[in-house]
């Protein structure tokens, strides 16, 4: 009787270094956007959010009732900031649905038109269909908003270090961050090692450029009334922006009645987390 012959085992085969890094093409493959180190040139540089999308003035100076942004939907709140994050000197923009998606931390396209589609309805923009040198179609948005003196700056880095987009896990915070940056001053008093300074001086002017945040003491009904959401939806924005992963707004020991805002990158949300970004880059 022949000796049944005994197959060799193969050896399993060593894992290269590289297999252990997080390959592309196990991302999902509905995005093609890949965040990337964000880029520290940026810091400083602003979009305009007009004051008067929050808020109304009357001739008396004094506020009468809640702007238009009180009245949109959450996936509107979402994606406008991020419009204006694009806009140019003609006031138009062309991110595509893709990108608004993930900037916006929104995730679905269909959430995204439906809050390009009410803006559009609002008139705070227009959109016409072009082509690309390349044969590829995109959508260019005309953003129709107050262009005035009158605005808060909405840093870069809130978009491209990918605050905005963490924020998105629950769009309520996106309603409230805009209200609570309008509503709140720069309080020089407050620094821990500050004082007064005189209003347009150099010192002052030197101190507003290079701040880090403001001081919102609004009462918690304005801010629920002005952003146009719940007491309960107030609650759970107020815990994600004050929760350690994010910080975008904390109480002072020093004055516990103000919200201390972040405006700048490099307090809130660590943004060179890229690993972390690009896994969530889910869409539908």
């Amino acid at each position: 009787m022949s000796a049944v012959k005994k197959r060799p085992t193969k050896k399993p085969a060593q894992k290269h270094e590289s297999a252990l890094l997080p390959a592309v093409d196990t991302l999902d493959p509905g995005f093609t956007y890949r965040w990337k180190i964000f880029d520290q040139s940026t810091l400083g540089r602003f979009c305009q959010f007009p004051r008067s999308l929050i808020f109304k003035v009357s001739s008396d100076g004094l506020i009468d009732t809640p702007g238009i942004w009180a009245e949109l939907p959450l996936a509107s709140k979402s994606v406008l900031p991020v419009l204006l994050h694009f806009e140019n000197r003609d006031h138009k923009c062309w991110p595509s649905q893709e990108l608004i998606c993930a900037l916006s931390g929104l995730n679905s396209r269909k959430t995204v038109r439906r809050g390009l589609r009410i803006l559009e309805d609002a008139g705070l923009i227009s959109t016409r269909k072009a082509t690309t040198t390349a044969g590829r179609p995109l959508t260019i948005y005309h953003l129709q908003l107050p262009h005035d003196d009158f605005y808060v700056p909405l840093y870069a880095s809130l978009f491209q270090g990918g605050i905005w987009s963490v924020m998105g896990d629950h769009p309520v915070t996106h309603a409230l961050y805009p209200v609570m940056r309008i509503f709140a001053k720069p309080r020089p008093d407050l620094e821990l090692e500050g004082d007064w300074l005189r209003v347009d001086s150099d010192e002052w002017r030197e101190w507003y450029a290079s701040r880090e945040c403001d001081w919102c003491r609004a009462d918690r009904e304005a801010l629920i009334d002005f952003a146009g959401i719940g007491r309960r939806s107030y609650a759970t924005a107020v815990d994600f922006l004050s929760s350690s992963k994010m910080k975008v707004i904390a109480r002072n020991e020093h004055a516990p009645e103000y919200w201390q805002v972040n405006l700048l990158d490099g307090i809130g949300f660590n943004h060179e987390t890229t690993e972390y970004l690009n896994s969530r880059l889910k869409i539908t």
